[in-house]
């Protein structure tokens, strides 16, 4: 079992994911914006944190660079449903350059968002984020 913080700003959105978690034997936290994941991210230090990309104040790239700047070794799963555009910036591949250590869009399935936390929650317990980021101590090389 992992605890598990997620950090949407959508109530139906952190309610879905929380029951797919739960449902896959984890405990969650739950914030509703970026100020408040960040500031629970330090309070409970959670196994992996799932962020939205797309939010006010402040939004998931900001989470993840402030998170990667807390510590380098926290997985990170970022999720968006407009994050990817035919034209303009795609925001999950920037959230990747920023940290995050997964993307996924929605909508996504039940199974593939539960594969992905697993494996995020594999690698973490060999302290090898998925990608090209592997933590050592402080560093990332």
């Amino acid at each position: 079992m992992a605890r598990i913080l997620i950090i949407d700003d959508n109530e139906q959105h952190r309610r879905l994911i929380k029951r797919m978690l739960k449902f896959a034997g984890h405990d969650t936290i739950e914030a509703k914006d970026g100020r408040e994941g960040i500031e629970m991210n330090a309070v409970f230090q959670p196994d992996i944190v799932i962020t939205d990309i797309f939010m006010p104040e402040t939004d998931g790239i900001e989470i993840i660079r402030a998170l990667r700047n807390a510590t380098c070794c926290v997985p990170i799963l970022a999720i968006s449903g407009g994050a990817t555009r035919s034209r303009g910036p795609d925001f999950l591949t920037m959230a990747r350059k920023f940290g995050a250590t997964i993307t996924l869009t929605k909508p996504f399935s039940v199974h593939d968002f539960v594969k992905t936390v697993e494996e995020l929650l594999r690698h973490a317990s060999l302290d090898m984020p998925v990608g090209a980021q592997r933590c050592i101590g402080e560093a990332v090389v």
